[in-house]
């Protein structure tokens, strides 16, 4: 198959290239400031390449530039062999703070990576998905999509805002042959994080003590829940997670892959659970459950 992913210099994305690669597919592994900051991380994956049954073309993009989506999905179309067959949303940002300390352009900044990129980049490939009558999309939310954190809000909206996002998506594409699906993983020290800027607006924070207080000691035993797997699992899980779900057969794979080993991983899959029935419901009072069924050309 040939797969375009997004982020690909590193975490999920740096993995999720490696393990298809590794399974016989060619990956496009897009990636931003590809001749500058993210040189080592295209050379590594090249290096790497040259030994796997698949191979690995890394791609510069940005997903906050319209120009550069759109430059970078032609490029890909262009070297292509066959069709595109799989596009992975999986570019991300994190920033964490007190709402009121990240300031509207952080958080627009935010919004623009983890949610208007996935637009741009949906925008860019579906003509093409739509003249093949098929393809799939998997675009990588969190599990704190489902359980909000203190001191993360900015983040957790943007991921809910994909998960509520693809789910529209996935009524749209179906009847036109495109298979649209969501990847949420759990907690997982991909260096995220250590990327994240801090809160612009740290003077907001002052007279948050007695808060600051309670959510330290939330975020505290929330990270005791999911050290383990924070710690132990590496992103390769969530590569082969995928890699697993693309060796399911087109247009029967589960619309939602939670992976999320820790002791909070059983409680998301109940809320998914719920949610999902819920909508059922809501579908089948419309009578329309049949809405998300892949049509084949």
């Amino acid at each position: 198959m040939n797969i375009l992913i997004t982020g690909g210099s590193s975490g999920f994305g740096r993995e999720m290239a490696i393990v298809l690669a590794q399974s016989g597919h060619n990956v496009f592994a897009a990636m931003r400031c590809m001749s500058g900051k993210n040189r080592a991380s295209a050379e590594t994956l090249l290096e790497l390449s040259a030994n796997l049954e698949g191979q690995i073309i890394p791609i510069d993009m940005d997903v906050t530039s319209d120009a550069s989506v759109d430059e970078g999905v032609s490029l890909v179309l262009s070297q292509l062999v066959g069709s595109l067959d799989v596009v992975i949303n999986n570019a991300g940002t994190y920033i964490g703070g007190l709402n009121e300390s990240i300031d509207s352009s952080q958080v627009a900044q935010t919004f623009d990576v983890n949610v208007l990129g996935v637009v741009r980049v949906m925008r860019a490939v579906l003509p093409t998905l739509r003249q093949q009558k098929n393809g799939t999309i998997i675009n990588v939310t969190s599990s704190v999509s489902k359980l909000v954190l203190p001191l993360s809000g900015v983040y957790t909206a943007s991921k809910a805002a994909l998960e509520t996002l693809t789910e529209s998506y996935a009524y749209e594409l179906a009847p036109l042959g495109i298979e649209t699906l969501i990847l949420q993983p759990g907690s997982f020290n991909t260096g995220i994080m250590n990327k994240s800027p801090g809160p612009d607006d740290i003077e907001r924070s002052m007279g948050y003590s007695q808060t600051l207080n309670q959510t330290d000691q939330m975020v505290q035993r929330y990270m005791n829940l999911v050290k383990n797997s924070y710690f132990n699992n590496t992103p390769k899980l969530v590569a082969d997670s995928v890699a697993n779900l693309l060796e399911q057969p087109y247009g029967k794979r589960p619309f939602r892959t939670l992976v999320d080993p820790s002791e909070l991983g059983e409680q998301v899959s109940g809320l998914n659970s719920k949610i999902e029935q819920s909508q059922l419901q809501f579908l089948q009072s419309v009578d329309c459950e049949n809405l998300m069924t892949i049509e084949r050309a």
